[in-house]
């Protein structure tokens, strides 16, 4: 019988604490935070390369992760030496273009994915260099015969300024556009191509696969590559990922945008999951923080406890 009325004291008072506590959390719990997201990203991009290079690796007939990089490392000077055969710099970078990269590179995200030691802005701009802490660089500098807006290899990363200048809006898309290609050399994406490229030469006779076979899935992996720099650098800021969802939208109408290549998805695609990353970023909430609702159960609970004391004198003195 006491339980009883101890219960029927305590029940609006458990009832109104826990309706509390769950207004307050309830919206906290159902968003993610920016690293919350950013990890849902990572770990989904992860899975889906595993699943690429699994099927690319069998095909070419890599038994393991471990032989994978054993080949990557005796291709190692190799492919340094192909890409130190630069072309003779003569175009400037434009100052559109040189501060944006600039600007970039001094962005904390940036020197710790890349390792950045210093930053050298050679005078007149024929290039800029980002000295890392292993001792390689990274070059930045103009090449008007790309054929594209900019590219890449490990060591280098190359502009047509004027392609540039032409395709993107303003400094936010360059930043993007920049941010991109340095998710390519952060994941060694160029230079895992050029080692299954290789080694697919190498081996083709003896494993006895299909070029178009082979071609076709490592078509697959180039465009993820795409796509993984695509939003791991929305992901650096929601700046780049809106500037990534501009850039593409404005290249749908042309018929371009339908056309799929072996090494990048379309710009329909890219804008479809662009945006879909802006929604996310957009959706994000502050670190979580539970002091609030802690504090006020607390509070309630201290509440509860000086009421049934109450009660309680008041029983027992009847």
């Amino acid at each position: 019988m006491f339980f009883k009325r101890v219960f029927s004291y305590l029940f609006p008072f458990i009832f109104a604490a826990g309706a509390a506590c769950t207004i307050l959390t309830t919206n906290t719990l159902a968003a993610l935070t920016r690293k919350e997201l950013e990890m849902n990203y990572q770990n989904s991009l992860k899975k889906e390369e595993q699943e690429l290079k699994t099927n690319l690796f069998t095909l070419v007939d890599i038994e393991d992760q471990n032989e994978w990089q054993e080949i990557k490392n005796n291709l190692q000077s190799d492919y340094k030496e192909l890409c130190s055969d630069e072309l003779e710099i003569t175009t400037p970078l434009p100052a559109k273009l040189a501060n944006p990269i600039v600007d970039l590179l001094k962005e904390k995200k940036i020197r710790t994915m890349l390792n950045i030691k210093n930053v050298v802005r050679d005078p007149g701009d024929l290039k800029i260099t980002a000295f890392k802490k292993n001792g390689q660089t990274i070059t930045f500098s103009c090449d008007e015969s790309l054929g594209a807006d900019a590219a890449t290899n490990q060591f280098n990363v190359f502009f047509d300024p004027e392609l540039v200048l032409e395709t993107h809006a303003n400094t936010a898309e360059i930043k993007a556009t920049v941010a991109h290609e340095l998710i390519h050399i952060a994941n060694e994406d160029v230079f895992d191509t050029y080692c299954i490229e290789r080694l697919y030469r190498e081996r083709r006779k003896k494993i006895k696969v299909p070029r178009k076979k082979y071609r076709k899935a490592k078509g697959k992996w180039e465009r993820f590559h795409e796509k993984r720099a695509d939003l791991l650098s929305g992901l650096i800021e929601p700046e780049y990922a809106q500037a990534h969802e501009q850039h593409f939208k404005r290249n749908m109408p042309t018929k371009e945008c339908f056309k799929s290549t072996s090494t990048h998805p379309t710009d329909r695609q890219r804008y479809g999951y662009v945006k879909k990353l802006v929604n996310d970023l957009h959706n994000t909430i502050p670190e979580k923080n539970y002091t609030l609702p802690i504090f006020i159960f607390l509070i309630l609970l201290l509440l509860i406890f000086a009421h049934l004391a109450v009660r309680i004198k008041n029983c027992k003195s009847k």
